[in-house]
Order: structure tokens, then C-alpha cells, then sequence
């Protein structure tokens, strides 16, 4: 009979290769979506079928006016101002440009997807309070991503390369700009400004953990302050005389500041569950002590009338 250490093998790494194989499966699946949503963003276009009474849309194989090529446009008419000239300095600039959009579309239609399965693979390992916790910031974290990317998107961007042209004109040179330099800090900025305002979430997961108290980001506001300016400095455009970098200072700061209050009201209610748990524990015990006593004092009462 052949057995696991004739052939090699390590029973108790077993666990370990499922698992692993297991992920890799799941990281197989959701590779597979995002591809399957990029190539739908990258090689198609958006067609209508006229009915009777209302029109239809479908997917129309296209790769000159597929659904990044127009997400491109939209955003080059609100971003950039109309005198600056885009140019395609290397021959696959525009092309990976327009790839670029499609990825990052892809990947904010994959997320679910993406949750989906890191939920399914972490979820056998998570208490139920975690649980619990996960599907309640969900909701909070996406909203906040969203905005980021709005503020970022609406207002930060259109400063921004407002500023780079008339920086140009000012100093007499051509107003142009790199089409894959556009989209990329497009892109960069609006990932980092979602991310940013994802502050109170993060405090608030630490503080869940129980790694970071409320009273250590009470401590240190001052920094997380001089942080968040710093930040509004080295992002905003500098074209509106300080407005915009006090805007930007002062939302990331009101950020920090609500998330020191999630934190604390998360602070208080695992100290008050964890005082009810220790009253249930010495109710515990004064039981289990009275039900000894009472036992005691029944045995010896048998014993004695005996």
C-alpha cells in the first residue's frame, strides 16, 4: 500500500495547498470577469434598435468608438480646457490611453465580483461580529470612494490643468500636453482622492481591530492636520490663491476628525460589551459557587440524618 510519505507528501500541509488552490481559483474567476468587462468597454460600442414605441440598446463590436473611446472624450471636453492641444508623443499612447480607461472601467464593474469571492474565501475564517462589521462599511466605504473621486473628478482636475495652461501661456510656450500623461494623471488623481476620503473607515476598522484607541487620534490631530494640508498642497493647482488648498485641507481634516468620532463611539461599544461580558462572567461564577455551597450543605444535611 502506497502511503502520503512514500509519495512525499506532508499531511499536515494539505490544509495549506487547499486553501491555496482554492484562491488561485478564485483569483482565476475574478481575472476572468474583469477580462470579460474589459473587453467589453475596450472593443465595443453602444448602438440602439428603433422600435415602435421605444429604442433598444446594444453592444456593437467597435474598437474607433467603443465605450472607453467616449468615456475618453467626456472626459477631455470637461477636463481640459478647450485651448490645450492633446498630442501623441510615442506611436501607442492613445491606444493604451483608451486602454487605460477601459481597465479602470473594468474594474469598478468587477468589484462586486472581486468582493464576492474575497468574501467567500475569507468568510469561513470571520467571526460573525466581523462579519457583521464588513457588510456595515461596505456601504459607508463605497459612498466615500465615490465622492472622492467625484471631488476630484469635478473640481480638482479642471484646476489642475487650467493651471498647467496658463503656466504655459505665461511663459510662452505651446499649450500642450502628452494624451497618455492626461489620462494618467486623470486617473491617479481620482484614485487618490477615493482613497483619501476612505480615512474614516480605516480608523474605524483600526480601532475595531483594537490596534489604534480614539484617545491616540485625539493625541495626534495636530499631525493628522499639518498631514492633511501638506497633502492640499501637493495636489491642488495653486491658481485660486489658497482657496482650493485650504478646501482640500479642511475636507481631509474634517474627515480625520469623523473618523475619530466613529472611533470612539466603536470604542465605546466594545468597552460596554466587554463590561457586560465580564457581569455575566461573575454572575457565572456566584451561581456556580451558590449551587457548590448548596450542594455541600445538602450532602452533610443527608450525611447527618444519617
Amino acid at each position: 500500500m502506497v502511503t502520503a510519505q512514500d509519495l512525499g507528501i506532508n499531511l499536515r500541509q494539505l490544509p495549506f495547498l487547499t486553501h491555496l488552490s482554492e484562491l488561485v481559483r478564485r483569483l482565476i474567476r475574478s481575472l476572468i470577469v474583469f477580462f470579460l468587462f474589459f473587453l467589453f468597454f475596450f472593443a465595443f460600442k453602444p448602438s440602439w434598435v428603433n422600435l415602435s414605441v421605444f429604442s433598444i440598446p446594444y453592444p456593437e463590436p467597435s474598437l474607433f468608438q467603443s465605450f472607453s473611446t467616449e468615456a475618453f472624450f467626456a472626459m477631455k471636453s470637461y477636463v481640459l480646457p478647450p485651448q490645450m492641444v492633446l498630442i501623441n508623443v510615442n506611436t501607442f499612447d492613445t491606444f493604451l490611453s483608451v486602454a487605460y480607461i477601459a481597465m479602470a472601467l473594468a474594474s469598478i464593474c468587477s468589484l462586486p465580483f472581486w468582493i464576492y469571492e474575497a468574501s467567500a474565501f475569507l468568510g469561513p475564517a470571520l467571526k460573525p461580529n466581523e462579519k457583521r462589521a464588513i457588510k456595515v462599511v461596505l456601504v459607508p466605504a463605497t459612498a466615500l470612494f465615490v465622492a472622492g473621486a467625484l471631488f476630484s473628478y469635478t473640481i480638482v482636475l479642471p484646476f489642475l490643468f487650467r493651471f498647467l495652461y496658463l503656466f504655459s501661456v505665461y511663459t510662452g510656450v505651446e499649450p500642450t500636453i502628452s494624451v497618455l500623461t492626461f489620462v494618467t494623471i486623470s486617473l491617479a488623481y481620482t484614485i487618490a482622492l477615493g482613497l483619501a476620503f476612505e480615512t474614516p473607515v480605516i480608523m474605524a476598522g483600526l480601532t475595531f481591530a483594537g490596534i489604534v484607541s480614539y484617545s491616540a487620534w485625539i493625541r495626534y490631530w495636530r499631525f493628522a492636520v499639518l498631514g492633511a494640508f501638506i497633502v492640499a498642497l501637493i495636489i491642488s493647482p495653486g491658481t485660486t490663491g489658497g482657496i482650493m488648498e485650504i478646501t482640500i485641507g479642511l475636507l481631509l481634516s474634517a474627515l480625520y476628525f469623523a473618523g475619530a468620532i466613529v472611533s470612539k463611539v466603536i470604542q465605546r461599544k466594545r468597552t460596554a460589551t466587554k463590561s457586560l461580558c465580564d457581569i455575566f462572567n461573575i454572575l457565572r461564577v456566584l451561581a456556580q459557587n451558590c449551587f457548590q455551597i448548596f450542594h455541600g450543605y445538602y450532602v452533610y444535611s443527608c450525611i447527618f440524618h444519617l
